[in-house]
């Protein structure tokens, strides 16, 4: 889940004091990620969250303000979460289902497992949870012994044959889940550590850190928005510091974490928030997109229709590269079928393959990519690609101070360096055609100046309702000349049967059918860096900024169809 900056880990890990980065040095491998990755595979269900760490008579800050908000994100996800905690924390969590377990433990090792079986968690993950020393005792960053005012809550990680997944994050060594770095602990950080593991620890340098940063990686699994702001965390942990609760460090009753500045608290969320947008350069279509464009359906049938002149080979491969949502895989499947033409989608968006695979299982489909610039590990027959080239990978960091949602919006100068960076991706696109096309491709895909019109609505809404977000947005986009196209053929030695270039109106005719048509190139992208009722908000104000949509529909499609010959 690297960004094309900092990746999450990096994130989290910056100001670290307390010897995180030398555990990030021995284990170099992106545990938030890691771990995210594991969880988005589970059932939804119940999840069990720890947190409360005892500090000079309550409570200390870090741990509770990330599991609240780690839990908010769980339950609006659709799992349920129930924080177990002990008495320090009473009343922390008043909008979260939570369970206080007395100081002393529950009585038997058999309540641990009952209230297991009641509730059936799915997972259970620790935040800033003491763990038990190999002298079973609980100690406190300063090595004082805190067992009489730390209920067992490990005990839930070591109850019986449970097969139920863990999570822990921790920022110093003493926490639950920091028993799988215990030996480099205890001689790097001379430390006598937690001993109870996990199976996906996460390390930060503050423990809030850490939720925050899984919440960011369930943004870019999940495609919602999901992290908290800088306000809404600023209010909560003035909320819990009213009750008592004191910063672990100062071991005061103070506005802070961990000592450290408050402010960086913002600079931590909004460079994770950084990350989950410049993840979503990467982009990825909405599963709806086949269903409401109208003209993606007529431009694409007709391609299959064009395919169909050139299928000569019996037992042929077809690739349909970038398939997104597979109607159209689909739909070459049963075009193709009298010439037992295997047809195997592909797209760089596992989870538009996903869904591709639920509404389509007769197909083939796999996560692929054509910017990979290795060498061919299959030989395709025909390759069939519909309004897909033209789409572009991460944006490179340079362009994202620039204004205007996609590149002919760019100043002159950007404009320029920009195109030479998108030219050098298609390059790298028709070498990959080139490289694994057996007969026939059958391309189709945006020529300069296609949907001008639809871009400037977008951005002047954008400009007008929603300009905190708009200078975020960045349509990875690139649509090149037809003279371009023909360089770029001949550089890949490709040869150009079929060239067809064409200027057409929009087959959506009213305003609700191009809202439609631009909901759906757009709604998951969108949903990146607004929230869920800003997305609404916008495509009610844009079906009212649409005064007419016979302007918005003239001449929008610019394009290209290819034949082209290995």
């Amino acid at each position: 889940m690297m960004t094309s900056g900092k990746s999450i880990d990096q994130i989290i890990l910056q100001y670290s004091d307390r010897g995180m980065d030398i555990i990030q040095e021995a284990y170099p491998v992106e545990h938030c990620a890691i771990a995210v990755e594991a969880f988005t595979q589970l059932s939804k269900g119940v999840v069990f969250l720890y947190t409360g760490f005892y500090v000079a008579g309550f409570a200390e800050t870090d741990g509770p303000v990330g599991t609240y908000f780690l839990a908010r994100t769980l339950n609006a996800l659709g799992y349920q979460s129930i924080i177990i905690t002990d008495e320090f924390c009473q009343d922390f969590f008043k909008e979260i289902d939570s369970i206080y377990i007395p100081l002393k433990g529950l009585k038997e090792k058999a309540e641990y497992e009952h209230l297991i079986d009641q509730y059936k968690p799915v997972a259970h993950i620790s935040i800033e949870r003491c763990g038990a020393n190999s002298d079973g005792q609980y100690a406190n960053m300063r090595g004082k012994n805190i067992s009489e005012f730390t209920a067992p809550l490990d005990n839930f990680f070591v109850t019986g044959e449970m097969q139920t997944p863990t999570f822990a994050v921790g920022d110093g060594g003493n926490e639950i889940g920091m028993g799988n770095f215990q030996e480099i602990i205890r001689k790097e950080l001379s430390l006598n550590p937690c001993i109870v593991g996990c199976d996906y620890p996460i390390i930060a340098s503050v423990s809030n850190w850490g939720a925050y940063g899984f919440i960011a990686c369930l943004e870019m699994q999940t495609q919602q928005s999901l992290l908290p702001t800088f306000p809404e965390v600023d209010a909560y942990l003035e909320y819990i510091v009213s009750l008592g609760s004191v910063d672990g460090v100062k071991a005061k009753n103070v506005k802070s974490v961990d000592g450290k500045d408050w402010i960086l608290e913002a600079e931590i969320l909004n460079a994770l928030k950084s990350a989950v947008i410049n993840h979503f350069n990467s982009f990825s279509m909405s599963a709806d997109y086949d269903v409401y464009s109208k003209s993606q359906h007529n431009i694409g049938h007709r391609i299959i229709r064009k395919l169909n002149q050139y299928v000569t080979l019996e037992n042929a491969t077809c690739l349909d590269l970038g398939c997104g949502p597979g109607a159209l895989t689909n739909a070459l499947c049963v075009e193709c079928e009298v010439m037992n033409l295997k047809v195997i989608g592909a797209d760089i968006d596992k989870s538009i393959i996903e869904q591709a695979r639920r509404d389509f299982p007769k197909c083939e489909f796999v996560v692929g990519s054509f910017y990979e610039e290795g060498p061919a590990h299959t030989s395709y027959d025909y390759i069939f690609a519909n309004e897909a080239l033209h789409w572009m990978p991460k944006i490179p960091n340079e362009f994202s101070s620039q204004k205007g949602i996609i590149y002919s919006f760019f100043g002159e100068e950007a404009q320029l360096k920009y195109r030479y960076w998108a030219l050098s991706k298609m390059e790298t696109s028709f070498a990959y055609i080139a490289r694994n096309l057996g007969s026939i491709a059958v391309l189709q895909f945006g020529l300069n100046g296609q949907l001008n019109d639809v871009y400037a609505l977008i951005q002047s809404v954008l400009d007008q309702y929603h300009p905190g977000v708009s200078q975020k947005i960045k349509f990875p986009l690139f649509y090149p000349t037809k003279e371009e196209v023909m360089e770029l053929c001949k550089n890949n030695g490709l040869v150009v049967v079929e060239s067809i270039v064409s200027v057409e109106d929009l087959t959506e005719k009213s305003r609700e059918e191009i809202v439609r048509f631009i909901q759906a190139f757009t709604q998951n992208y969108l949903l990146s860096v607004m929230d869920k009722e800003e997305v609404v908000a916008f495509y009610t104000q844009l079906f009212s900024a649409m005064s007419d949509p016979e302007k918005i529909r003239k001449k929008q499609w610019q394009r290209m169809i290819l034949v082209l010959n290995s």
